[in-house]
């Protein structure tokens, strides 16, 4: 983890500051990121953050979604579509994760979840993924279903998935 100081800001202010389409960078957001359950059409930027909760149910990404090097406490992407990708890289994530019913990448659009810290299980129960996914080198403590033959998780273009600690094909629990 980064060891910059952080800014202490509220989840209005970094709401306003996502909403202008600027990145997040060295802050230590209080509060709850909402994002609307509709288009949202700038690229999306947190680097070096902590984050204590981020809601993005429903969402749907027009624009690359990267985050790096960021604590999450709560995040939450169930329903969410990442239309031209997500990049996940060196971040902790606290509870946990779910990105179920969403995905959506398309081709050309990576979703690449690398060098990550997952404390709880991570959740792809009914994802679609037509674009290049890469999972690789993740600690997953509780586990994940990301490859589990039961929970409806679909790869248009087969997935590298590897050099990951812990159990990755748990069937969810509904």
């Amino acid at each position: 983890m980064n060891n910059a100081p952080q800014q202490v800001i509220t989840a209005e202010h970094a709401s306003l500051l996502i909403k202008d389409g600027l990145p997040l960078l060295n802050f230590n957001v209080k509060g709850v990121i909402e994002f609307p359950e509709s288009g949202y059409g700038n690229e999306l930027t947190i680097i070096n953050c902590t984050i204590e909760g981020l809601q993005a149910e429903g969402a749907e990404f027009e624009k690359p979604v990267n985050f790096k090097n960021t604590t999450f406490n709560q995040c939450k992407f169930n329903f969410a579509y990442f239309l031209h990708g997500l990049s996940i890289t060196d971040c902790i994530f606290e509870n946990t994760l779910s990105f179920a019913i969403g995905g959506h990448n398309q081709i050309g659009y990576p979703v690449n979840i690398e060098n990550n810290i997952f404390f709880e299980f991570v959740d792809f129960w009914d994802c679609w993924y037509q674009g290049e996914v890469n999972i690789i080198r993740n600690h997953f403590s509780k586990g994940t279903n990301i490859e589990s033959k039961l929970d409806l998780i679909t790869f248009d273009i087969a997935p590298v998935i590897q050099n990951n600690t812990g159990k990755t094909d748990i069937q969810a629990k509904l």
